[in-house]
């Protein structure tokens, strides 16, 4: 999904700017740093993925228990 696309859409922003950073020391310096926070970002995205596909995980797992905590929305649910 989403993570896919930004991952390809980083690949091709890293090309462009490898090709321009070469016209300049300053620039290279910068297409750096920028390489360094880019790859923090998509790291975090992934970070961040990662855990709601546990906490959806975690709740779907919990839903049951709840429901079947709940004074008459057992019933209700197995009725649908």
């Amino acid at each position: 999904g989403n993570y896919r696309e930004i991952a390809r859409s980083s690949s091709k922003v890293s090309v462009v700017c490898r090709e321009f950073a070469r016209s300049s020391p300053k620039v290279s310096r910068a297409y750096q740093e920028f390489g360094r926070s880019l790859s923090r970002v998509v790291g975090g995205l992934l970070g961040v993925r990662r855990e709601l596909v546990e906490g959806d995980r975690e709740f779907a797992g919990s839903s049951p228990k709840v429901i079947g905590s709940l004074p008459g929305m057992h019933r209700g649910f197995a009725r649908r």
